[in-house]
Order: C-alpha cells, then sequence, then structure tokens
C-alpha cells in the first residue's frame, strides 16, 4: 500500500533533497520491498516505546507519591514529638 511506503519513507519525503515526491515513491514502489511489514514493524516499535513511556511515567508518579508519604510521617512525628513536649511541661 502507498500508506506503507509513505510512512516508512517519512522522514526522506520530507528532505530538501527529494525535489520529486511523486517520482521518488514511484521509484521505492518499483523496488521488491515489503513495505507493509516494514510499516507494521515501525507500528510495533512505536507502541512499545510509548508503553515504555507509561510504565516509566507510572513508576515516577508512584516513586513520588512514596516521598510525598514519608515527608509526610516525618512531618507527622516532628508534631507529635512538638506535642508530648508541650504536654511533658
Amino acid at each position: 500500500m502507498l500508506s506503507d511506503v509513505v510512512k516508512h519513507a517519512g522522514k526522506q519525503l520530507q528532505s530538501p533533497k527529494v525535489s520529486n515526491v511523486f517520482a521518488y515513491l514511484q521509484a521505492l514502489l518499483h523496488r521488491p520491498i515489503d513495505y507493509s511489514f516494514l510499516a507494521a514493524r515501525m507500528n510495533a516499535d512505536e507502541q512499545a516505546a510509548a508503553h515504555k513511556r507509561d510504565e516509566r511515567a507510572k513508576e515516577e508518579l508512584e516513586t513520588e507519591r512514596v516521598r510525598a508519604l514519608a515527608r509526610a510521617r516525618q512531618v507527622l512525628g516532628s508534631l507529635r514529638q512538638g506535642l508530648k513536649r508541650v504536654r511533658g511541661r
């Protein structure tokens, strides 16, 4: 499919070196290359990268939640110690 060729050669098609996009596409279409396989591979790679970014973002969010909880516990501990001192007097 033409869309597979365009997906695979997207960066080259936008290059200023390509003066005639239609001639370039025609030349690509005459090559014995399975562009649908290459496009599917690109899609799979993009999805894997997006999944990895999502997982990393989730991990960072969870790490920040744990840090915030630790800070809150530390503040509560300080408040309890201060309260004990006030009551002890």
